[in-house]
Formats: structure tokens, sequence, C-alpha cells
């Protein structure tokens, strides 16, 4: 419905600027260190590092969505979130509010 308004008004030439939730996996980072020095200067070693995806909730402008679904492997949603005049220059709010809607019922994020 939103996606329908903001093309209609696109389609008419009027300025409007659409901020998209973006949602999946991206490449994550090695879970364990591969060695570890111990205290007496020996060095530890553990089987190869385990690569792990990490969930990343993102929100960006219409101009840089292709860029943007790039850096995912694997997308849950993609949606426009806010519409607007003019370009955000400011996520802090749209942010703020994404937070608050993750939190569970004690109010814990999910990187928490």
């Amino acid at each position: 419905m939103l996606h329908h308004f903001y093309e209609t008004e696109k389609a008419k030439g009027k300025e409007i600027y659409a901020t998209y939730y973006i949602s999946g996996l991206v490449s994550g980072a090695n879970k364990l260190p591969s060695t570890k020095e111990q205290n007496d200067g020996s060095i530890l070693s553990f089987s190869p590092p385990e690569v792990v995806d990490s969930y990343l909730v993102m929100l960006c402008q219409d101009s840089n969505l292709d860029e943007s679904i790039k850096e995912f492997t694997k997308i849950y949603s993609i949606h426009i979130y806010a519409l607007s005049p003019s370009p955000m220059t400011n996520y802090d709010p749209l942010a703020e509010a994404l937070n608050e809607s993750l939190k569970d019922k004690q109010g814990r994020t999910p990187v928490e």
C-alpha cells in the first residue's frame, strides 16, 4: 500500500523519498579464534574458526537500495519504512523507533 502510494506520487512528478527497511543475514565474522596465546608464551591451537552469519536490520534511502541489498547473503524482508518530502539525513529517530519495536517483554533487543 505504501509502495503503491510512493510509486503513484513519483509518477506524478512529486518529490517523495522512501526509507527502506531491510532485514536478513550478512556474512559474519569468525566465531572462535584459531589460536590463543597462553600465559607461558606457548600457543594453543583450535580447529579452524567457524564463520557465523549475523542478523541485520538496516534502514536505507531509496537511492541506495540496490547497493544495500548486495550486503546481505539472505533477505527476510524489504519494505518501505517511511516516506518524506526530502531525503532523510538523520536516521536516529527512525532507528530508535525500530530498536523499541524489536525489544522483548523484558526490554532486551536481539543483540543483548
